[in-house]
């Protein structure tokens, strides 16, 4: 009865193919890793620039109320499951703007 028992079991996968395959997802792992490191810096160096753009503006009350007028252009792109963070994100960059509207002496 043993016999049968392991004569019909399928065959455990071989060390080397298990190894094989643990290295392809560690590299994987490295490749993605280091991707979200150089986005992560991209995105960084960009929200610099987009802050610098914004405290130099000579009009920031123009550019929060063209901000506002183009959000919507740019969020018929986004995808419905991203649809939530966009929001979160606009709201962030909308807020620092009006920030630098009211330090601002009007004009």
């Amino acid at each position: 009865m043993e016999n049968c028992a392991i004569k019909d079991s399928p065959a455990p996968a071989s060390i080397a193919r298990l190894e094989e395959a643990l290295l392809r997802q560690s590299r994987l792992l490295a490749a993605l890793s280091d991707d979200a490191r150089k986005n992560h810096s991209a995105i960084t160096a960009l929200i610099a620039l987009a802050q610098a753009l914004v405290e130099s503006h000579p009009y920031p009350a123009a550019l929060a109320k063209n901000f506002l007028d183009q959000i919507d252009k740019v969020g018929s792109a986004v995808s419905s499951e991203h649809a939530e963070r966009y929001r979160a994100d606009l709201q962030q960059i909308n807020s620092y703007i009006l920030d630098v509207v009211n330090r601002r002496p009007s004009q």
